[in-house]
């Protein structure tokens, strides 16, 4: 069958002028393409498109005023003003010339869904759940505040794009916001996303505003702004080593959340660059609920399986809830090869506590700021860099300030050992420490690995006497060669 193509004048337009609800016309038949070539005012009318019908716009083309009932419908780059949809769609590609307070309702089908928003404000639209389908927005203000639920949750065929592009979120209420699954290169990229986070009050048990669950090829988070919002501001699971999914979160500002910060806790993520992010305050209300996770789970940045992650040049400040970073290459059967080639370079951490870094293996940590928190009131010791069961980690040339609590120690540097994992060779040189604790460096008993230490500097805050090494292992692999310092 022959495809053609029906132009929509003027006469139509008092054809739906004389009805309530606009019928299938007659002369519309199914299959073709409809081309708007000036603007069609519905006057508050539905206007029912015959099946597998679409409907395109050219220049000065556009629709008002109305619903648009699909029946298998085809919608490409329609300029649409105080527009909704309804019914079944192959795919909705527009362009928004107005504000609207509800875009779509018991959409089905749709396998493409493009906005471009113009810069203005979609209210009390909630996607849901949706599967095989490319989803790109521009340029859209959504006004969350009556959303329920998961705002967007495409679940894709592995091949599915999703890209969300220079949007805004405002009025984030307590709910998962973007759910990407099974997606194919997403991106989220200069979206801004402001949420109603109330002081001290939490009703949910840990949500994710930003999930990546399972997605394939090239994750890319990067020059967003995440503020006042409740759960983990970027989240990414499922993974395993042999999908080989890179990650990208850079240039972000992520501030006042509620459960964490840069959080990928579900399998292993490989070729990750976390850069030149402003992280603050990222668990503000800590542990709120009966058995819920601490402060590592919620930390500013998280990544329980790794391989070859980059975190450069990134600013952590005022996280005294939780971790700065909390870097974990254990599996639960024991093993430590979860968690390789790390490079930590360049970071400022200020006024955060204690980052940790458990089972890693082949690590260069550098030319880090680090300034812990003062913690007065604490009952347990505290420390700037614990390493537990690590492999071949290099750390050097950082510089650290660690206050010391009134009531307990403060060990800058730990080295500690858990009874089901082993540790390998731990390299320190050239580090600057500040404190008043006593003791620079700590190794714990049960530590089985070495240690090569030379050239730090360690400097009391409160007297000229020289900082300790602590040594209470049995290992025969600890040289200490620092001379203004002592055991």
């Amino acid at each position: 069958m022959k495809f053609f193509k029906c132009f929509i004048f003027v006469p139509l337009c008092l054809l739906l002028a004389s009805c309530s609800t606009v019928r299938i016309i007659p002369n519309l038949s199914k299959g073709r393409e409809y081309k708007l070539t000036k603007i069609l005012d519905l006057k508050g009318k539905d206007w029912i498109l015959p099946e597998g019908a679409t409907l395109v716009c050219a220049s000065k083309g556009k629709i008002k005023n109305g619903i648009i009932v699909g029946q298998n419908l085809s919608v490409d780059y329609l300029k649409v003003e105080s527009v909704r949809f309804t019914g079944s769609f192959k795919s909705i590609c527009i362009s928004l010339e107005n504000d609207v307070d509800s875009l779509f309702y018991d959409i089905t089908g749709v396998r493409a869904l493009r906005i471009f928003g113009n810069g203005h404000t979609v209210s009390s639209t909630n996607f849901g759940l949706m599967r095989h389908v490319d989803v790109f927005f521009k340029d859209v203000m959504f006004d969350c505040s009556n959303c329920k639920d998961v705002f967007l949750y495409p679940i894709g065929n592995g091949m599915n794009t999703f890209v969300i592009e220079e949007c805004s979120f405002v009025n984030i209420p307590e709910i998962e916001l973007l759910k990407p699954r099974n997606m194919l290169n997403p991106v989220i990229r200069r979206c801004v996303f402001n949420g109603l986070l109330n002081d001290g009050v939490r009703r949910k048990s840990t949500i994710v505003l930003n999930r990546f669950y399972g997605c394939k090829g090239n994750i890319v988070f990067e020059d967003n702004i995440v503020q006042d919002c409740y759960g983990v501001a970027v989240n990414g699971i499922e993974y395993s080593k042999k999908d080989g999914v890179t990650v990208s979160i850079r240039n972000n500002v992520i501030k006042n959340v509620s459960n964490g910060g840069i959080v990928f806790n579900g399998g292993e993520v490989t070729n990750i660059r976390i850069e030149n992010n402003k992280i603050s305050n990222v668990f503000c209300f800590g542990s709120q609920f009966k058995g819920e996770k601490g402060n590592a789970e919620n930390a500013a940045i998280n990544f329980h399986g790794f391989h070859n992650l980059h975190i450069l040049n990134n600013i952590i400040a005022d996280c005294t809830n939780s971790l700065s970073l909390d870097l974990d290459g254990t599996a639960s059967d024991g093993t430590q090869e979860k968690g390789t080639l790390l490079v930590c370079s360049g970071n400022v951490m200020r006024n955060v506590f204690q980052s940790y870094l458990f089972g890693v293996q082949d690590a260069e940590f550098l030319g880090n700021q680090i300034e812990i928190a003062n913690q007065p009131s604490a009952t347990f010791a505290v420390s700037a860099i614990t390493l537990n069961a690590c492999h071949d980690v290099h750390l050097h040339n950082n510089t650290i300030i660690l206050p010391k609590p009134k009531q307990t120690s403060a060990f800058p540097i730990v080295l500690r050992q858990n009874t089901n994992r082993t540790s390998g060779k731990i390299n320190l040189h050239n580090n600057i420490i500040f404190s008043d604790s006593g003791v620079y460096l700590m190794i714990y008993n049960g530590f089985t690995g070495e240690v090569d230490a030379d050239k730090n500097t360690a400097i009391s805050t409160t007297s000229s006497a020289p900082l300790k090494w602590v040594n209470n292992s049995k290992s025969k692999g600890i040289r200490v060669k620092d001379k203004n310092v002592y055991r």
